[in-house]
């Protein structure tokens, strides 16, 4: 029976350790887009939308798809021609299609931080109802969702590669 119960807390135990913020520090960004990335290896990929003295700003040629939802627009932030955020931005979503996704990034990264309701919501995320935050020891990952606009966003950012420079612009 002991050894029956030191089995499941071993399964159990691996369960919950893949659910956790560690996910995210291994995929370190969205797709082929990892946090750290030189700008010169992206560049072909990407259309440019503004460029500060040392932060670029790019959209993807491409739009993603997450979860069967489509559409998504890529940013990416370059910070001294590193890659240090990353945007996508689906429009004209319901809050089914956030709340299916908001599932998926449950599975995979656990429960996140609910950051809705925080008094020092920075000024940007004001217009966004619902934001929900998980962070690794690398990454970071924000999910937020705008009901009067239907608009999801998901960020995903370098936790050392955080600078307020990156933010200033965006």
């Amino acid at each position: 029976m002991k050894c029956r119960c030191l089995v499941i807390g071993v399964f159990i135990g691996f369960h919950v350790s893949a659910q956790s913020p560690v996910e995210l520090d291994k995929e370190n960004g969205f797709k082929e887009y990892t946090i750290g990335t030189k700008l010169s290896s992206l560049e072909k990929k990407l259309k440019p939308l503004d460029e500060g003295v040392q932060t670029k700003l790019f959209k993807a040629k491409e739009k993603a798809i997450i979860n069967g939802i489509k559409g998504g627009e890529i940013e990416l932030a370059f910070y001294k021609d590193r890659l240090v955020e990353i945007t996508i931005v689906f429009q004209r979503k319901t809050i089914d299609e956030y709340d299916s996704l908001k599932q998926s990034l449950e599975r995979l990264y656990g429960t996140p931080k609910d950051k809705s309701y925080s008094k020092k919501k920075p000024s940007y995320l004001t217009t966004y109802d619902k934001i929900l935050e998980w962070e690794g020891f690398v990454i970071g990952l924000q999910y937020n969702y705008d009901v009067s606009h239907r608009v999801i966003e998901i960020i995903y950012w370098g936790v050392k590669e955080k600078t307020q420079k990156s933010k200033e612009r965006f």
